[in-house]
């Protein structure tokens, strides 16, 4: 019976708390005492919600961490996450919007790379001939894909 009121008690005091294992412990050692169901009910309930907050605080901060940074697969997961443990909808909006700008990026950087490999093909192929405003052209469009600097001045040196 003194175990039972000691489990009550202590079970009562870390319900009123924010540890959830302080609150876990409680709960198991007045469950196995033979604490009253009502308030194991409750105990229950309030260890639940403070789970659900402790992950919705984790969820955040990832959140935060991913929507700082240039990962989109990490974004995606934090969003992912945010979402199953119903963070705020401004946060996961806000996370969504940076989500979409990385992806731009990245499509933007996979053209630019694209279109300066297609202008160093063609100047590389240019160079080869015997057409000095093809040369000319290509040499034009690879500079302003941002190619290799030795392969551009090569290609400067043959038109000279």
């Amino acid at each position: 019976e003194k175990r039972k009121e000691a489990a009550s008690k202590a079970l009562a005091d870390a319900a009123g708390g924010q540890d959830v294992e302080v609150l876990k412990a409680a709960l198991e050692e007045a469950q196995l005492a033979g604490g009253d169901k009502d308030t194991l009910a409750k105990a229950e309930k309030t260890l639940q919600r403070l789970q659900e907050q402790a992950a919705q605080k984790e969820a955040e901060v990832a959140l935060q961490v991913a929507v700082s940074g240039k990962d989109i697969s990490a974004l995606e997961a934090a969003i992912a996450t945010a979402l199953s443990v119903k963070i705020g909808s401004k946060a996961v909006a806000d996370a969504k919007k940076a989500l979409a700008s990385l992806k731009e990026l990245q499509q933007a950087a996979e053209a630019a790379e694209k279109r300066k490999e297609a202008a160093s093909k063609a100047l590389a192929d240019a160079a080869g001939g015997q057409d000095v405003e093809v040369l000319k052209a290509a040499l034009e469009e690879a500079q302003l894909a941002g190619g290799d600097k030795d392969t551009l001045a090569k290609a400067e040196k043959t038109l000279q």
